[in-house]
């Protein structure tokens, strides 16, 4: 014999809260409506933590490896590195624009995903490499540990090499985004409004004369004397007695004409 079901409207709407039945007066509700009233009801439950430290402990559920994470930091990195990274690039390119200063912080942001990045691979190359020493050294007979780990490191790269394939294409991913933020903020760098020059103070007056002052004529040196010569001083009536001397040795004839002719001489 057949048996009859239960009608699961019925239980849903006998399960309704009537206060928060979308349709009290509706003999026969629909299944739209019931989902309704039950879905008010259910959101006057716990819809996420309230108090600080419940918020603190699911704020990174959703964080896988933190390369796209909106969080920078995970709970394990270093934020000192990080803060030093910041003031490294403050102390280079001196943001003063809020512009400036979010691409200064784009760049922090992409310089410590390079980082994480780096860190991840290098981990990496160790765990694989650990997971891979016993195949290894039954596979050549090794015995020593870091012959041993350096086989299972180039094991461990061969069977995971997709994965480090995507690492090393986020690295360069990221590469490309630092270069394209530097170039962006060196362009608005080179942008900025030049300051106008400093004015410079103006001349100050010079006080005037008192009334019947002659200032001083600047002293000028003595003329230097000149080297007297041959005629110096020589009466015109003697000059006009001397013969016409000439040739090399004239200066020569005239001095002793003058001796015998010109007692002045």
């Amino acid at each position: 014999m057949a048996t009859l079901q239960p009608n699961p409207l019925a239980e849903a709407d006998s399960a309704v809260d009537p206060v928060i039945d979308p349709t009290p007066n509706d003999p026969t509700p629909t299944a739209q409506t019931v989902r309704a009233a039950i879905n008010r009801r259910n959101a006057q439950h716990s819809t996420g933590p309230k108090t600080p430290e419940g918020k603190d402990a699911v704020r990174l559920n959703a964080l896988k490896s933190g390369i796209y994470a909106k969080t920078i930091l995970l709970p394990h990195e270093d934020r000192a590195r990080y803060d030093q990274i910041g003031a490294d690039l403050a102390q280079d390119c001196h943001p003063q624009t809020p512009q400036e200063r979010r691409l200064v912080q784009d760049i922090q942001d992409t310089e410590w995903r390079i980082t994480r990045v780096i860190a991840i691979e290098t981990n990496l190359h160790m765990v694989v490499a650990t997971q891979q020493i016993e195949t290894v050294q039954a596979m050549f007979g090794l015995t020593d540990p870091l012959e041993s780990l350096a086989m299972g490191q180039v094991a461990g790269f061969l069977a995971n090499s997709r994965v480090f394939d995507q690492l090393n294409r986020q690295e360069a991913r990221l590469r490309r985004l630092r270069t394209q933020q530097l170039r962006e903020l060196c362009a608005r760098i080179d942008n900025r409004p030049k300051a106008p020059p400093a004015p410079q103070p103006a001349p100050q007056p010079q006080p005037a004369p008192a009334a019947g002052f002659v200032p001083p004529k600047p002293e000028t040196a003595p003329p230097v004397p000149s080297k007297p010569g041959l005629f110096d001083g020589v009466p015109d009536h003697i000059l006009d007695r001397m013969p016409n001397f000439v040739g090399k040795t004239a200066e020569m004839h005239q001095k002793e004409w003058l001796k015998k002719h010109w007692n002045g001489r």
